[in-house]
């Protein structure tokens, strides 16, 4: 269950949807699987397997993030495309079609956003550290062999030494303190 705030409810005699900011809660009436998921809320255990394997054939609780889009028709049938599963239908009805759409949009971009912000991210670092690589081969092969590009020195070598430097100035500022 979110934790989040409930930004829109729609009850319906056949289903009832709940959005938040993180999850898409649907929730059917009268089906079996409904009347399966009811015998089963209070053992956790039994839930988290048999849920897992009903989720299979209808998700109930899908994360935003899974969402790709959402479409509605001119009846009022909302089409909700997921990433790993089949899409679903939703018959609401023209108004609540539009209400939950306008509501869903933002939160699918959002999302959208948020996983080209971590990509680009995950690009910016890969930059810099093929840029601290470059420049340490760089170290290492123009050291002090008058610029043949022969390594001098195995590759390590430097961070032992630079290592074993500040060891040895911790140990010397130990020492003072004594």
């Amino acid at each position: 269950m979110s934790e989040k705030p409930l930004l829109l409810k729609i009850d319906k005699p056949y289903l009832a949807i709940e959005l938040y900011s993180d999850l898409l809660k649907i929730d059917l009436k009268g089906s079996a699987k409904n009347e399966i998921e009811e015998a089963l809320e209070n053992k956790q255990v039994l839930r988290e397997t048999i849920g897992v394997v009903l989720g299979l054939f209808v998700p109930l609780h899908i994360n935003v993030k899974d969402i790709e889009s959402v479409n509605t028709d001119s009846k009022g049938t909302v089409t909700v495309k997921l990433r790993l599963h089949r899409d679903l239908k939703l018959p609401l009805g023209s108004p609540d079609a539009k209400t939950f759409t306008d509501k869903l949009q933002p939160l699918l971009k959002k999302q959208k956003e948020k996983k080209i912000e971590s990509i680009v991210k995950a690009e910016k670092i890969k930059e810099v550290e093929k840029e601290e690589r470059l420049a340490e081969e760089e170290m290492i092969t123009s050291g002090s062999s008058g610029g043949s590009g022969f390594m001098t020195q195995p590759p390590g070598i430097l961070d032992q030494e630079e290592k074993a430097s500040r060891e040895m100035l911790e140990e010397e500022k130990n020492e003072e303190e004594d």
